[in-house]
């Protein structure tokens, strides 16, 4: 349908741990950090018109506790936590606008 709708969860990434690189789609998502080290969470993104994730080309930041970051609609992103003892725990929301289907969203879609 045309409702907006959207689903949230919560992210733990182990020290070391990498969330591969993935596409967002007709989606809009909003992530906050909740627990990290201070600088030690990367956060990649490559935008349009790239049609995958090259760590080479990709805008990169680093993250800690109390960031957030949002990645617009055909954008790719990947997070990667380089702390050694701390575990990342990212809460993260998509965000499905218009008509359009939204893969990501398919699963557990709740209507606004």
């Amino acid at each position: 349908g045309g409702r907006p709708g959207w689903i949230s969860g919560c992210l733990e990434l182990p020290p070391g741990a990498v969330k591969d690189a993935e596409s967002v789609g007709p989606c809009q998502q909003v992530f906050f950090v909740s627990r990290a080290q201070a600088r030690s969470l990367e956060l990649g993104v490559a935008a349009p018109p790239e049609e995958h994730f090259d760590r080479a080309t990709a805008q990169c930041v680093l993250l800690g506790s109390g960031d957030q970051f949002y990645i617009p609609p055909d954008n790719f992103y990947r997070l990667e936590n380089h702390s050694r003892d701390i575990t990342a725990k990212i809460f993260w929301s998509i965000i499905k606008v218009g008509a359009a289907a939204c893969r990501a969203c398919a699963r557990g879609l709740r209507r606004a």
